[in-house]
């Protein structure tokens, strides 16, 4: 089903290109005069073509049998902008979009019991992160879009897209996805709060926790700081940006367990220190999406929380604190 969606968004970028290059060949003829008139002409069908064309629509030819096009997500500002775009083709003939989002965990969730079954996808397109393809992509969940990549890779620039990023979504030279995105991770933090308390951002995860103790009694919050710790997921990437701190990686070079070294205990204790001066029960179900709202509506002081997740901290429909917010780098694990 995915191979179908690939299909079906090179046919959207080739049906473009071929509007746009439309009428660009003009025959010759012996006769110059009838040759000026052919060019003419053709020039002219061409700017027809060209002004008949929304470039804000999908302009692909519509198919010879209807399909539909699913589309499972989590919603945030540029992953709705590309559904958006998407439904834009449900308007053509023959052609039915279906955009369902969920939030992150939920997606997961929901494609593992689907596949699990054995049965046919529901799903066309399946946006994930990195876990996501380390989890699908091994079971034969995903299809490999290495010839499709092959053959689209020069009329698409799709080299333009860096090798860092194509492995992202690379499993024993098998791609399972095309990278759409890239977010990073900051620290969100109340100023007002901070100024009160005579306190600057913390560097480090010390500063955390030093912050953390000198606010907890701090009556107009819920929480201090949290990370998302929310499901396995969340610690299996928050462990690694530990771990990797502290010198340490998943495996050794002979693919032998290396997470249970000093480095890894290290980096283990350090954000057990981190949950229980900072995060407790309560902070640990508080997701990344929880956790933007609970620092717009006042219930927390500062989070690590995706770039992608600040957006609404500038928006006042959504943010009691858009003069209050500030931003920081997220902290370093080591001095």
């Amino acid at each position: 089903m995915k191979h179908n969606y690939f299909r079906f968004l090179l046919l959207l970028l080739v049906s473009v290109a071929i509007v746009a290059c439309g009428g660009a060949e003009t025959e010759t003829a012996s006769d110059s005069d009838s040759s000026t008139a052919d060019t003419t002409t053709t020039e002219d069908t061409a700017a027809d073509e060209t002004a008949a064309v929304d470039p804000a629509a999908c302009n692909i030819e519509p198919p010879a049998e209807p399909v539909t096009i699913n589309y499972f997500g989590w919603p945030f500002d540029i992953m709705e902008f590309y559904a958006a775009e998407m439904e834009k083709c449900g308007e053509v003939e023959n052609i039915e979009v279906d955009v369902q989002f969920q939030d992150f965990t939920a997606v997961k969730e929901a494609f593992r019991l689907a596949m699990s079954t054995g049965g046919e996808s529901p799903y066309d397109i399946l946006h994930i992160a990195n876990t996501g393809i380390t989890e699908f992509g091994p079971p034969g969940w995903l299809l490999p879009l290495n010839d499709l990549i092959d053959k689209y890779r020069d009329e698409y620039d799709l080299d333009d897209i860096s090798e860092t990023a194509w492995a992202g979504g690379t499993i024993d030279g098998q791609i399972y996805g095309i990278p759409a995105v890239g977010n990073t991770l900051h620290l969100a933090y109340r100023s007002d709060l901070f100024e009160q308390y005579g306190l600057e951002p913390p560097a480090t995860y010390d500063d955390v926790i030093n912050i953390c103790e000198v606010m907890a009694d701090e009556p107009s919050i819920d929480l201090v700081f949290t990370q998302d710790l929310s499901a396995g997921w969340a610690w299996e990437l928050e462990f690694f940006h530990f771990l990797r701190a502290h010198g340490g990686d998943f495996l050794n070079e002979d693919n032998t367990v290396a997470f249970n070294s000093p480095e890894g205990v290290a980096a283990l204790t350090q954000m057990k220190e981190v949950v229980d001066a900072c995060m407790g029960p309560e902070g640990l179900a508080l997701g990344y999406e929880a956790a933007e709202i609970a620092i717009n509506t006042g219930a927390q002081a500062m989070v690590h929380i995706w770039a992608s997740n600040t957006l609404s901290m500038f928006d006042p429909e959504q943010s009691d604190f858009v003069d209050e917010i500030k931003f920081a780098p997220a902290p370093h694990c080591l001095p």
